[in-house]
């Protein structure tokens, strides 16, 4: 039975928009920014508890992939954005990122938070995510600057899930701010569950995790999502597609991934935003 749809968000102030990102297709892109020789980067060990990176204010969004360059991201891309009809949940919301080695997938590189902000889910060994984590920024606290050039798309009613994907009633969201929008980030199949607590603070830079193949995930590599929604999100949980997953873990990944509550952006559109 098909769940009602949530309320309508409200309308918030329209951000500034330029014109759309070039269209990716399935395919593996053909040419690729400059590769880092993945030969000289040694991993370094992952500490107990997330590091801090200094007080100063970092440039954002701060490295993703600990000794990689962001404007080097795009070449570590296997499986490109590529979001699917609304209400739908397939092929692909985000960017699964691989360091390959004579075309090996390699676990163990540490996973940076790009922004600084809160957990707003834990993640721990579900399917599909695997280990994952998502972080909370609101936009207000972001520098005006990264946001410029950004298309964020604006406040839109909510969608019916299409009949196909199972999405029980959706979870009280009395807590969340429909009139104040956040960016999260969600940093999935790590190789280990976080140490981190919910709403536990996070500094740009910080190590999340490692890169691992967790959860729906036949290769090591990071499955990476940032989405626009409303403010003080939180999730207990979230899983699909397994015989395990509770009703509240299914209506909270539809919640996140179809019903249009948390629109998704392309990953690479966000770090291209700032020159290198």
């Amino acid at each position: 039975m098909a769940s009602p749809a949530l309320p309508s968000l409200q309308p918030s102030a329209q951000p500034p928009s330029l014109s759309p990102s070039p269209a990716i297709t399935d395919s593996k892109p053909q040419t690729k920014d400059p590769t880092p020789n993945l030969l000289s980067i040694q991993a370094p060990t992952l500490p107990a508890s997330p590091e801090s990176i200094p007080a100063e204010a970092p440039t954002l969004p701060c490295s993703l992939l600990q000794g990689i360059e962001n404007n080097q991201l795009s070449g570590l891309v296997n499986n490109p954005f590529h979001p699917p009809p609304p209400g739908r949940d397939d092929p692909h919301y985000g960017i699964d990122l691989a360091i390959e080695r004579n075309d090996i997938a390699l676990a163990g590189h540490p996973i940076q938070a790009i922004f600084s902000g809160q957990v707003a889910a834990i993640i721990q060994d579900r399917f599909p995510y695997g280990n994952a984590l998502i972080i909370e920024t609101r936009l207000a606290e972001l520098p005006s600057s990264l946001i410029q050039g950004q298309i964020l798309p604006t406040s839109a009613p909510t969608i019916e899930p299409h009949p196909a994907l199972t999405c029980p009633q959706a979870p009280g969201d009395a807590l969340w701010d429909f009139h104040q929008r956040s960016i999260y980030v969600l940093y999935a199949h790590m190789q280990n569950p976080s140490p981190l607590s919910l709403d536990e603070a996070v500094r740009c830079g910080a190590v999340l995790g490692q890169i691992g193949q967790s959860g729906n995930a036949l290769n090591p590599h990071l499955h990476l999502e940032t989405r626009i929604g409303p403010s003080g999100a939180r999730f207990s949980s979230m899983a699909h597609y397994t015989s395990s997953a509770s009703p509240e873990e299914m209506s909270n990944y539809c919640t996140w991934r179809v019903r249009g509550v948390f629109q998704a952006i392309d990953p690479l559109v966000l770090f291209s935003s700032v020159s290198p």
